[in-house]
């Protein structure tokens, strides 16, 4: 399996701070300017969730929705995930304690 990426680029090389206007001029540079790849043609966003990404009023989103209305943006599955597993730190510290703990009754 080869993964590529399609940029790999450094936001504050170019800009004041990482915030959404940044972010979307990134994005449309980098697929109509250096890939010649149209907006329109442009049909989904995952995102980690973060309010830059996808707040409903300025993050980068809602800029790109503002470009092509079928744009759907959809919170990564895989970093879904993660976050949850985060949530459930301590109550899976509890399971390794018992999980733990039953092998050394058993001795």
């Amino acid at each position: 399996m080869k993964i590529a990426f399609l940029s790999v680029r450094n936001v504050l090389e170019e800009f004041s701070s990482a915030n959404a206007d940044a972010l979307t001029s990134l994005i449309k540079d980098e697929l109509v300017q250096l890939c010649g790849l149209s907006l329109k043609n442009l049909k989904g966003l995952a995102t980690d969730g973060a309010a830059v990404m996808i707040s409903k009023n300025n993050g980068v989103a809602a800029q790109l929705k503002e470009l092509n209305p079928v744009i759907i943006n959809v919170h990564c599955i895989c970093h879904k995930l993660a976050l949850a597993c985060t949530d459930t730190n301590k109550e899976i510290a509890y399971i390794k304690r018992v999980e733990d703990t039953l092998p050394q009754l058993w001795t």
